[in-house]
C-alpha cells in the first residue's frame, strides 16, 4: 500500500520518520496540538502553532497533494518559498514550519517513477578501456612455469627447450616485462590488502563509536522528556487564582483621569458646538452624514464646549512607566461620540447659505449619527483640511491603588488598527509591571480569565488631606482607588478577517479582532484594564460592554497583539 513519509530534517524530532497511509481526499495536520497527526513538540518548537498547515490528498489523483497554511503565526515555507495559502508538493520537497522552524521532507513511498535515475548510455571511452584490458590480458602466460630459460655455447639469448612445442622463444626484455608486471601485481594486492585491513578496523571504530553517540542520544532524549513533564507540572502548578492575579498585579494596575477639550490650530481657540434657541445645530454634509456645527466661539455662552471628564483604567507595562490603555480613554477626540439629541439640521443652499431643512428628534445608531470630533470637516461651516481640529488634554493623571497621588501622564502612541494608546509616567523608582502573552492563535473560547479595573459603578472611598505647607494651608479631598477583580472565561473568539469556506456560502466576521468575555461585573471606568489568563499573563485590554434584550450582557477585550505591536516599530510593507 502506498504511504507519505515524513522525514524530519531538523526540530526536537530530528533524524525521526513517520509514515501515513494515502486515502485519497485524506488530511493530516500539522502543530503543536495533541489533536494533530503530525504533532510536534510544545516547548522546543514553539515556532510551530498549534494548527499549522495541513498536507492534503487529492480526492480524484492520489498521486498529488496541496500543502495549505492554517492562518499561522509564523508563516510556512516549501523549498525556502513562503506558501501564500496552498500549493502544491511532490516528493522530495522540503517543508519548514515557520522561518527557521523545524524542517521536514515529504516523499511517498514507493517513490514516483519520475524520480528513478534514467539508464546510463555507454560511452566511447568504456569501449576503449574494457578493449585494452582484453588485449593485455591475452598476451600475458598463464604461469611463469612455461617458461624454462637454456643458455647455449656461443650467444646470450634465451630460448625454450624443444620439448615445448608450440611456444615462439621469449627474449631477455620480454621476461623482464613480466617480472615486472608481477612484482607490481603483488604490490597492488599488499596495498588493496592493507587497505581492506584498515578499513574493517575503521568500521569497527565507528561502530563503537555510532553505539556510543546513539547511547547518548538515547539518555539525551530521556533527560528531555524528563524536563518535559517537570516543566508541564510545573505549568500546572502555576495555575493562579483571581485572588492571586489581584495579589500580585493590582499594584500594577493604575486609575486614570482624563479632560479634554477641542481645539483649532490655526487660531487656538476652542472649539464649540453652535446652538439655535438652546437646541444643538447640526450641518448635513453632501454624503447625508452630519456633524455638529462647530465654531470657535462661546458666543456669549450660548454654545457648548466640545469635550469631557471621564476616567478610565490602564496597567503599567515596563518598569520605567509606560501603561497601555484604551485610545478612546487616553484620546478620546479619536472615538466617535454620541450626539446631543433631538437636534436642528441646517444644510447649504443653491446661494451656499446655511438653511434648516430638518429636526433630529430621536437618538439613532447608524453610521450617519457617529462621528469623530479629530475628523470633523468642517468649521464655522467650511471645509478645514485634516489635522486643523485636534484634541488637547486639560488632564492626563495616573493614580496607583490605595494612593492619593496624582502623576502626570503623557500620551505617547496611539493605534491606528485598535483602540489601544500608549501612555508614560514618569517616577523616581521601578514600578510593578504585568507580564504580556500573546495568545492569540491558540485561544479559545472556555479559557479562563481575570479582568482588573476600576469600574464607575463600584464604590469609591475620598480622603481628606490636611495641608501642612504654610503657604498653601487649604485641605485637599482626593478619590482613593482600589480595583475590581472579575473573573470570566473568553465566551467567542471573534476575527477580523474571513474566508469563504464554500462559493455559495459567506462567512461574515466582525472587521476588528476582538474576545467576547462572560465577566459582566465591570463597566464604565474599566476600560482599559488588564485582562489575565489563569497564569497571570495579560492577553487582553478590557474595552467595551453591551447590553441586550432582557438586561443580557457581554463584554469585550482588545486581543494584547495589538498592544504589543504599538510598543513597537513594526514595518507594515515587505
Amino acid at each position: 500500500m502506498s504511504r507519505i513519509a515524513i522525514r524530519f530534517i531538523s526540530g526536537s524530532k530530528a533524524h525521526q520518520e513517520e509514515s501515513f497511509p494515502i486515502e485519497p481526499g485524506k488530511k493530516y495536520v500539522m502543530g503543536r496540538d495533541p489533536s494533530s497527526d503530525i504533532t510536534f513538540d510544545p516547548e522546543l518548537d514553539d515556532l510551530v502553532s498549534r494548527h499549522h498547515a495541513e498536507i492534503k490528498v487529492d480526492p480524484m489523483d492520489p498521486n498529488k497533494f496541496t500543502l495549505t497554511d492554517l492562518h499561522s503565526r509564523n508563516g510556512l515555507y516549501v523549498n525556502k518559498v513562503k506558501v501564500e495559502g496552498s500549493r502544491e508538493i511532490s516528493h522530495g520537497d522540503i517543508i519548514q514550519l515557520g522561518k527557521n522552524g523545524p524542517e521536514l521532507i515529504f516523499e511517498t513511498d514507493p517513490p514516483p517513477p519520475s524520480t528513478l535515475r534514467a539508464t546510463r548510455i555507454a560511452d566511447t571511452m568504456d569501449v576503449i578501456k574494457q578493449t585494452r584490458e582484453v588485449e593485455m590480458g591475452s598476451h600475458l602466460p598463464e604461469t611463469t612455469e612455461s617458461i624454462r630459460p637454456v643458455a647455449t655455447s656461443s650467444t646470450s639469448q634465451v630460448h625454450s627447450t624443444q620439448s615445448d612445442a608450440g611456444h615462439r622463444p621469449i627474449g631477455r626484455d620480454t621476461v623482464e616485462r613480466i617480472v615486472t608486471a608481477q612484482e607490481k601485481s603483488s604490490r597492488k594486492i599488499l596495498i588493496n590488502s592493507i587497505a581492506a585491513v584498515i578499513g574493517i578496523i575503521a568500521i569497527v571504530a565507528a561502530f563503537f563509536v555510532y553505539k556510543d553517540i546513539s547511547q547518548t542520544k538515547v539518555l539525551k532524549q530521556a533527560e528531555q522528556q524528563l524536563a518535559e513533564t517537570e516543566k508541564q507540572v510545573q505549568q500546572i502548578k502555576a495555575i493562579m487564582t483571581p485572588r492571586q492575579i489581584a495579589d500580585q498585579f493590582s499594584a500594577a494596575t493604575t486609575y486614570l483621569e482624563v479632560s479634554w477639550k477641542l481645539i483649532d490650530t490655526v487660531s487656538g481657540r476652542q472649539i464649540y458646538q453652535r446652538y439655535v434657541k438652546k437646541v444643538p445645530a447640526y450641518i448635513q454634509l453632501s454624503d447625508g452624514t452630519i456633524e455638529p456645527w462647530l465654531v470657535t466661539s462661546d458666543e456669549n455662552g450660548t454654545n457648548y464646549a466640545i469635550g469631557a471628564n471621564l476616567r478610565g483604567s490602564g496597567f503599567v507595562v515596563t518598569e520605567n512607566g509606560f501603561v497601555l490603555t484604551n485610545r478612546h480613554v487616553a484620546a478620546p477626540w479619536l472615538t466617535s461620540q454620541q450626539l446631543p439629541l433631538p437636534g436642528v439640521v441646517f444644510a447649504l443652499n443653491n446661494e451656499g447659505k446655511l438653511e434648516m431643512v430638518g429636526k433630529i428628534e430621536d437618538p439613532q445608531t447608524g453610521d450617519l449619527y457617529k462621528w469623530v470630533p479629530a475628523k470633523s470637516k468642517l468649521l464655522g461651516a467650511q471645509s478645514v483640511p485634516q489635522k486643523r481640529i485636534v484634541g488637547r488634554h486639560d488632564t492626563l493623571d495616573a493614580v496607583f491603588p490605595k494612593t492619593n497621588l496624582r502623576i502626570p501622564a503623557k500620551l505617547v502612541r496611539i493605534s491606528n488598527e485598535h483602540d489601544v494608546a500608549l501612555l508614560k509616567i514618569d517616577t523616581p523608582v521601578a514600578l510593578k509591571k504585568v507580564r504580556l502573552y500573546d495568545n492569540y492563535n491558540e485561544i479559545r473560547p472556555g479559557d479562563p480569565i481575570t479582568i482588573l479595573g476600576y469600574p464607575a459603578i463600584s464604590s469609591s472611598v475620598a480622603v481628606i488631606t490636611k495641608s501642612q505647607d504654610m503657604f498653601n494651608p487649604t485641605s485637599d479631598i482626593a478619590l482613593v482607588p482600589e480595583p475590581t477583580v472579575t473573573p470570566g472565561v473568553i465566551g467567542k473568539v471573534i476575527r477580523g478577517t474571513a474566508t469563504l469556506a464554500h462559493e455559495e456560502t459567506q462567512m461574515y466576521y466582525s472587521n476588528s479582532d476582538t474576545y467576547q468575555l462572560t465577566a459582566t461585573a465591570t463597566g464604565a471606568g474599566n476600560s482599559g484594564g488588564p485582562v489575565f489568563d489563569d497564569h497571570g499573563r495579560v492577553i487582553g485590554i478590557f474595552y467595551a460592554g453591551k447590553t441586550g434584550d432582557m438586561a443580557t450582557k457581554v463584554t469585550f477585550a482588545v486581543p494584547i497583539k495589538y498592544g504589543m505591536a504599538l510598543m513597537n516599530i513594526t514595518p507594515v510593507l515587505d
